[in-house]
C-alpha cells in the first residue's frame, strides 16, 4: 500500500529508544512494525536526482567501494566483514566498519545514536526486514537522499547543489568521491560558515577550494582527500576487473 503524506505513521519517541533486554516478545514485535513503517514511510518520500539514473552512477559506486562492498549480495548484515573489524579493533582499538547501507538507513531514519548491544539488535533486525521490503537500489538512493552530509546539509543532493551547483546525478567521478568522503567526514560549521572558503563555491577548481579549508579545517582536508583518493583507487580497480 502507498503511503499518503497525510497518513504518515507517528513515531512516538519511545519507539526511538531501545526496548528492554531481552525484551516480551509480543510488544518486541509490536515496536518492530511500528518502526518499519516509520521506516518504509521515509523511504517512499526520498527525494533525489539519482532515481532518474536507470544504472549506478559513478558517486553511488564510490559510495558502495568505501561503504559496504557486499551490498548486493548480503541480505542486511554482513557477517563476513566481522573478520575485518575485529582485526581493525585489534590494531587500532577502533570497532567499525561492520554496518551496512541498511543498518545505516535504519540509524538515519531513527536517530539513533546511542551504541548499546540493545540498539545493535534492534538495528539488525530491522535491517534484516528492510532488505526484503525495498528494493537494493532504492536502499542505497534512500540512505544518500537522508544522510547527514554536513553542517546544516542533510542529503546527497543539498550538498552537491551546496558544493558544486548541480544535481548529484550530474557529478563526475572526482566531485563523487569528495561527496562520498563526506558520509564519514562531514563539513564542519567553521567550513559552511567560512566566507573566505564560500569565494571558491561553487567548486570549478577543486584543489583551490581544498587549499581554502585547509586554512580553516587541515585535519578534515586531510581526511578527506586521503579517502576521496582511496574511493577513486578503488573503483579504478574494479573497472579494471570488469
Amino acid at each position: 500500500m502507498r503511503w499518503l503524506p497525510w497518513t504518515k505513521p507517528k513515531l512516538h519517541m519511545s519507539y526511538r529508544r531501545s526496548p528492554r533486554f531481552p525484551p516480551d516478545l509480543k510488544s518486541f514485535l509490536i515496536r518492530l512494525n511500528v518502526l518499519m513503517d516509520h521506516i518504509l514511510w521515509e523511504i517512499e518520500y526520498s527525494r533525489t536526482s539519482l532515481t532518474t539514473s536507470y544504472v549506478l552512477t559513478d558517486y553511488e559506486k564510490i559510495v558502495l567501494l568505501l561503504e559496504d562492498q557486499r551490498f548486493f549480495l548480503h541480505n542486511g548484515v554482513d557477517v563476513w566483514c566481522v573478520p575485518r573489524a575485529l582485526k581493525r579493533f585489534m590494531n587500532t582499538g577502533r570497532l567499525g566498519g561492520v554496518s551496512t547501507i541498511e543498518q545505516q538507513l535504519v540509524r538515519t531514519i531513527l536517530g539513533y545514536r546511542e551504541r548499546t548491544l540493545r540498539r545493535k539488535f534492534q538495528e539488525v533486525i530491522l535491517a534484516i526486514a528492510l532488505s526484503y521490503r525495498a528494493d537494493k537500489t532504492e536502499l542505497l538512493r534512500s540512505y544518500l537522499s537522508l544522510a547527514y552530509h554536513g553542517y546544516a546539509i542533510t542529503g546527497c543532493e543539498e550538498a552537491s547543489k551546496f558544493l558544486f551547483d548541480k544535481e548529484a546525478v550530474d557529478l563526475d567521478r572526482v566531485e563523487g568521491a569528495l561527496l562520498a568522503s563526506l558520509l564519514v567526514y562531514p563539513l564542519p560549521k567553521q567550513i559552511v560558515e567560512s566566507n573566505e572558503v564560500a569565494k571558491f563555491i561553487p567548486i570549478n577548481d577543486l584543489g583551490a577550494y581544498l587549499e581554502a579549508c585547509e586554512q580553516v579545517a587541515p585535519n578534515w582536508v586531510r581526511n578527506v582527500k586521503r579517502r576521496g583518493s582511496h574511493g577513486l583507487a578503488l573503483l579504478r580497480k574494479a573497472e579494471q576487473t570488469t
